[in-house]
């Protein structure tokens, strides 16, 4: 089943959208309806999930995303969930200026769980 949403960390104001089981080009079609620019990565049909960030159209507002190709809940599909949150807290603490290792370690686990609680997952 396809699911979206969006998960953010109010105290360090920073937030991540979750696509699960969506199309590469039905992450665009998203992105595109939204105002947002395209993603353009390097991308291949084995790809099974990836981290991303996308602008809008005036490219002065970013935001920051994970899309998995097929979401099950499975320990494989958890594990690439855990290894995406990593490159996508990476890639925020980058640009947020946040070195602290406990700050990322927190903002994985606050992800982690989120995106746990929306699949009702205990």
């Amino acid at each position: 089943m396809k699911k979206r949403f969006y998960v953010e960390a109010k105290s360090l104001k920073l937030s991540v959208n979750f696509f699960f089981n969506f199309t590469f080009d039905g992450l665009n079609s998203w992105l595109i309806k939204n105002d947002y620019l395209k993603i353009e990565k390097e991308f291949s049909k084995n790809t099974l999930g990836l981290y991303w960030t996308a602008y809008d159209k005036k490219e002065d507002n970013i935001i920051y995303g994970v899309w998995i190709k097929n979401f099950d809940l499975s320990k494989d599909s958890l594990g690439l969930l855990v290894h995406e949150l990593h490159h996508v807290v990476e890639r925020q603490s980058e640009e947020k200026g946040l070195s602290c290792m406990e700050t990322k370690a927190y903002l994985i686990e606050y992800y982690f769980k989120e995106v746990l609680k929306k699949f009702k997952f205990k």
